[in-house]
């Protein structure tokens, strides 16, 4: 299937608009006020969507759909959120009764998911019809749709995601939309031809495969300078508004180093550590152990360092496919956290655009003492362009070739590291 950027564009704000209902159905049902963190629509690979919530015990709601499209709404709370709401919705003394729990969950999402559905329905001028909600409770892999076909070859599917936060009680949750592929082309009407602003799904999920491979190199690379074994988690391709990127990212501190590209497909390509993961991984680096519980000079030079193989190495993977350089500049270390707008005042400096694509693929260690982001946010113009040049043919060869992808070795500048 084809569609254009401004497609993508739309469905955003739509499930943005989506996602306000929900926040006020919520708001009335608790008389507190929900705000929205981000809303994004995902090219992602059905077993990574499973991994979102991995080792989590979740409570939700899934309810399918049908009329002028066919999919599903899944509305999921960890545990701690849905014992949240429960306790605000029932009596104290009911709220630990399973039953009532389950009819709190499932009440609380109905009235949410019919809010999703009525402003979708309102849209496109047809009524999406949902059928009777189904509870769901325990691990995040029970959440995703077992029957939910994948769109491409390469597992992939596009889903709606939304996060919402009540402060004042302490919870988060989140809102998935799965349509099906034939029903949403027949919704949305598919794009016919090859013009500039038009993407392929097929193309976006085999691009999006490509680039985990290529994190997977950078992650064996974090291996063999610390001897933290670490593993790619994630990776997906998203369209969001600018303002929600370091949401998205997530609200942690990070520290990290960013480079700007200066040829297709331009933006800014970042590896971010949280704070805690950038001093694991500089004191791995550094010659000498240093007391102390702060991040040092020593720190952020080890982490720019990594960050500069890192980005090197990713982005010649990309090069390597489409038989071309990709330069970039040195990268800088940068410090932040969502509240901070951290990323997106270093996008604002290389392009204003309200929407932008992120490509993040998150990299962990087993048991959680690493967790790191490679995140590229290319311009608007120059990823429809990479995607353009970019065949099937030659990123599934590189996907089951993962040499191909392999980037000249570079070697720790240790003097940097030690002064």
């Amino acid at each position: 299937m084809r569609f254009d950027v401004k497609t993508l564009e739309t469905f955003n704000q739509l499930a943005r608009e989506g996602t306000e209902s929900a926040a006020n159905s919520l708001a009335d049902l608790l008389g507190t006020q929900t705000t929205i963190d981000i809303t994004a629509v995902e090219i992602v690979p059905l077993p990574d969507l499973a991994l979102e919530f991995a080792g989590t015990e979740v409570h939700g709601v899934e309810i399918g759909f049908d009329g002028g499209m066919r999919g599903s709404v899944i509305l999921v709370f960890d545990e701690e959120s849905a014992q949240t709401l429960v306790q605000e919705m029932i009596p104290t003394s009911m709220a630990t009764d399973e039953a009532m729990y389950e009819s709190g969950v499932t009440e609380a999402a109905n009235i949410m998911i019919g809010g999703v559905l009525g402003a979708w329905g309102e849209h496109f001028e047809e009524k999406l019809q949902p059928e009777p909600p189904e509870y769901i409770h325990g691990d995040w892999e029970i959440v995703v749709p077992q029957t939910m076909p994948a769109w491409t070859g390469h597992q992939a599917i596009l889903s709606f995601a939304s996060r919402l936060r009540c402060e004042e009680q302490e919870l988060d949750f989140d809102i998935y939309i799965l349509p099906e592929e034939r029903s949403f082309e027949s919704m949305v009407g598919a794009v016919d031809g090859d013009e500039a602003s038009e993407l392929s799904v097929e193309k976006l999920s085999v691009f999006n495969e490509m680039t985990k491979i290529g994190a997977k190199t950078a992650s064996r690379k974090i291996t063999e300078m610390t001897d933290i074994r670490t593993t790619v988690d994630i990776s997906r391709i998203t369209v969001a508004q600018t303002r929600d990127i370091d949401a998205i990212l997530g609200s942690s501190e990070r520290l990290g180093a960013v480079a700007t590209l200066e040829e297709s497909p331009n933006g800014i390509v970042a590896v971010l550590f949280d704070t805690d993961s950038a001093k694991t991984v500089g004191d791995a680096m550094l010659p000498m152990a240093i007391e102390s519980d702060r991040l040092t000079d020593q720190h952020h030079a080890a982490i720019k360092e990594i960050g500069n193989m890192r980005i090197s190495g990713f982005i010649d993977g990309w090069a390597n496919v489409l038989g071309r350089t990709i330069q970039h500049s040195p990268p800088e270390v940068i410090k932040g956290g969502a509240k901070e707008k951290m990323i997106e005042s270093q996008l604002v400096n290389a392009h204003d655009e309200e929407h932008v694509f992120i490509i993040n693929s998150a990299i962990k260690q087993p048991g959680g003492e690493v967790d790191c982001h490679l995140v590229a946010l290319p311009t608007k113009d120059g990823f429809l362009q990479i995607i353009e040049d970019v065949s099937v043919e030659t990123a599934t060869e590189a996907v089951h070739q993962p040499e191909m992808l392999q980037a000249a070795d570079y070697e720790i500048i240790q003097n940097e590291i030690e002064d």
